[in-house]
C-alpha cells in the first residue's frame, strides 16, 4: 500500500488526497525516530487539518495516524532487533519510544513476545525460515 502512495504512474494522475496521504507517510517514515513527532506536526507539513488527515488514514488504512506511527515504529524496532545487536534500550530510542518499559509492554502485547525473546527467536531460526516471524 505504501508504495502504491509514493510510487506514482506519469500517465495516471493521483488524486488529492492520496497526495497527502504520501507527504504524511513519507514525513512520518524520515521523522518517526523523534518522540516528540505529534499528528499536528504531519498535518501542518503537509497543509491540511489534522481532523481531516485522520479521516485520510482510517480511509485508507484502517489505522488513526497515531496508530500508523506506533506500527512503523514497532516495524523499524523488530527489524533492527533481528538484523542488529544494538541493546534493546538503543532501539527503543532509536524508534522513538522515550521509556525503554513503555516499549517491551508495547512490543510485547503487539507481537507475543518480548524484544530480548523475538530476537532470540529470530536468530535461532535457520536462514531459510528467518522471513517467517
Amino acid at each position: 500500500m505504501f508504495s502504491v502512495l509514493i510510487d506514482t504512474h506519469d500517465h495516471q494522475p493521483i488524486s488529492k488526497s492520496e497526495q497527502y496521504l504520501a507527504q504524511a507517510v513519507g514525513y512520518i517514515q524520515h521523522n518517526y525516530s523523534f518522540s516528540t513527532l505529534k499528528v499536528s506536526d504531519i498535518a501542518s507539513y503537509v497543509g491540511i487539518d489534522r481532523t481531516y488527515l485522520y479521516r485520510l488514514f482510517q480511509e485508507s488504512f484502517q489505522l488513526s495516524v497515531q496508530d500508523f506511527i506506533l506500527d512503523f515504529r514497532l516495524g523499524k524496532a523488530k527489524s533492527m532487533l533481528k538484523y542488529s545487536d544494538h541493546s534493546v534500550g538503543l532501539i527503543a530510542s532509536s524508534c522513538g519510544f522515550e521509556n525503554h518499559s513503555y516499549f517491551s509492554t508495547i512490543f510485547k502485547r503487539r507481537y507475543g513476545v518480548t524484544p530480548l525473546g523475538y530476537r532470540k527467536n529470530s536468530h535461532s531460526l535457520p536462514s531459510n525460515h528467518k522471513g517467517s516471524i
